[in-house]
């Protein structure tokens, strides 16, 4: 019988495999080839991108000094160059992902930004505003300006300071201009109180509006003698003189946060201020506060300062004056200067509770200085 032989011809030879090998090895190389050198260039593009970033903003920064006027900044900006391309250079051996240059490139734009915002902050506080110089300069002479006129007050009447006191004129000065300014801001017409606090420099209506206004704090213009342990206190350091204080204004008080010297300021019809600040100079021969009743900022009933009643701020109809006129009256003379009670002879008070009579008499004096000129 003849053999059958059933065996496929179908296939491939060893040599045809080993080409199809060899075409899929070079294939493979080409585009890893292609793949890398397709990552190198972008990531080169993107350290270009970013020098040319830097050099851009370092001709900004140095070609102008944020006043207009520019200057040369060749070499400047050529050495930055340089470094650029160095920088570019290395990066690009190194063969990192483009993704990183990317990030690195927002990076830097992010500093750069925030050192120039920081430089214009910067010059900004050193450069202030003109016209806000200007009122700054215009308000320290007002301020210079009336304590010089505070203190030669003080000298033509002996005023004493307390230790820590001294620079008690400025303070008061101060005080009375940060007072007009907020009285023009708010843009009142009609009399209004306020009160600074020495030890914050903080001005403010006294009740909210500004409208009334109380201290309790100073020397006492009603009662020769106050039956408290503040007056003791003080009568015996003082060895029993002017015991009729309740307060001082002492180093301590100028120092607490919670101590306030009350301004009254009234803008007249022609356009002139009546500023008049709640403070005396006590029987110790000291600037000091003055305790005062309720007093609003009313105008329509006039007192009389000649027949002033500290008792009833009545006048002689009857007709209330504890007002913006009533306040005026209590505080000053009749020259609108403020009084000064160590005029007054004090040596009868001795005991620490004064008597009916012993407070008619000391209102008697007190009423002498309001109506006497010069005192």
């Amino acid at each position: 019988m003849k053999r059958l032989d059933n065996i496929s011809k179908k296939g491939f030879t060893l040599v045809e495999t080993m080409c199809t090998v060899a075409i899929i090895v070079t294939l493979l190389a080409a585009t890893t080839i292609g793949v890398t050198d397709h990552l190198n260039r972008a990531h080169s593009t993107a350290n270009i991108v970013l020098t040319s970033r830097k050099n851009l903003d370092a001709i900004d920064s140095e070609a102008f000094d944020h006043s207009g006027h520019s200057f040369s900044t060749s070499d400047k900006v050529a050495a930055d160059t340089t470094t650029g391309g160095s920088s570019s250079s290395s990066s690009s051996s190194e063969s990192p992902k483009a993704s990183s240059g990317v990030s690195g490139m927002i990076s830097s734009t992010n500093d750069i930004s925030s050192d120039l915002a920081e430089a214009a902050a910067e010059e900004a506080i050193a450069t202030p505003d003109p016209e806000a110089q200007a009122q700054e300069d215009a308000r320290s002479a007002m301020i210079a300006d009336v304590t010089s006129s505070i203190s030669a007050f003080a000298a033509s009447h002996n005023v004493s300071y307390l230790p820590g006191t001294e620079n008690l004129p400025e303070i008061l000065a101060t005080a009375e201009v940060s007072a007009q300014e907020l009285y023009e801001q708010k843009g009142f017409t009609d009399p209004r109180y306020f009160m600074y606090c020495p030890a914050t420099g903080e001005i403010k209506l006294s009740t909210n509006d500004g409208k009334k206004m109380r201290c309790d704090d100073g020397q006492n213009f009603t009662r020769a003698i106050l039956d408290e342990a503040a007056a003791r206190d003080i009568k015996s350091a003082t060895n029993g003189e002017a015991v009729n204080l309740r307060t001082q204004m002492t180093e301590s008080y100028l120092n607490n946060s919670s101590k306030y010297i009350y301004i009254g300021v009234n803008k007249n019809s022609d356009g002139t201020y009546q500023i008049v600040p709640n403070v005396c100079i006590d029987v110790n021969g000291n600037f000091n506060s003055i305790i005062t009743y309720d007093f609003d900022n009313g105008t329509r009933w006039q007192s009389d300062r000649n027949t002033f009643n500290a008792d009833t701020l009545k006048n002689s109809a009857g007709q209330r004056t504890a007002n913006w006129n009533g306040y005026v009256n209590f505080v000053t003379n009749a020259s609108g200067s403020m009084l000064d009670l160590s005029r007054i002879d004090t040596s009868a008070y001795t005991s620490n509770r004064s008597n009916y009579q012993e407070n008619e008499a000391w209102r008697a004096s007190v009423q002498e200085l309001r109506v006497a000129y010069g005192s």
